[in-house]
């Protein structure tokens, strides 16, 4: 059975995307593209020669980085697709799991918030890979790596009806934690 993200995109290609380069464009002149996509690519290069790319593609086939810069980044873009990515709740919990012992403090910790965007903004430079989801929208599991989690740590986002919203507000840590793993087990990882 197919996951919900997996219904709304193709399994291959969300595999490989980091979620905070998302919606960025960067002008790329041609000849830094690898050899085997230059003529795959001839056609869709401008007047001056560049190409406009996402991260991903750019990751993808270019050699050498120089002369690249951010042409520019479509929040409209992010927010669709932040807005495929789980269903509608008005309320998300988020759990970073200590996982392969790879936070240097050692710790798990969760936040509830009220907005999509909010589940995957963080303050600090990230990866967000996404890993599994739930088959109906509500559960949504990444992979994220940081300064401080160099190896990876697994993180998940749970939409939350407002009746679990209500009884995690009050509720203490190892019981938000308990909740998040039972939910999890509803995770089809790929």
């Amino acid at each position: 059975m197919k996951s919900y993200v997996e219904k709304n995109y193709d399994k291959e290609w969300i595999k490989g995307i980091n979620i905070q380069e998302y919606g960025n464009y960067y002008s790329v002149p041609f000849e830094n593209l690898k050899e085997e996509y230059k003529e795959e690519y001839e056609d869709m290069q401008n007047e001056n020669g560049t190409l406009l790319l996402d991260e991903n593609t750019a990751n993808k086939i270019v050699e050498n980085f120089d002369n690249v810069y951010l042409d520019y980044t479509d929040t409209d873009e992010i927010d669709e697709f932040i807005d495929n990515l789980l269903a509608n709740y008005n309320n998300y919990l988020v759990v970073a799991y200590n996982t392969y012992n790879s936070n240097w403090r050692g710790q798990t910790g969760y936040n509830i918030v009220d907005s999509k965007n909010e589940c995957f903004y963080r303050d600090y430079d990230v990866t967000q890979n996404i890993i599994g989801s739930s088959v109906k929208g509500k559960i949504l599991k990444i992979r994220e790596y940081s300064h401080d989690v160099p190896t990876g740590r697994d993180t998940v986002i749970i939409g939350l009806t407002d009746t679990e919203y209500e009884k995690l507000v009050y509720s203490d840590f190892d019981s938000v934690v308990k909740f998040a793993q039972e939910k999890s087990k509803n995770v089809v990882d790929f």
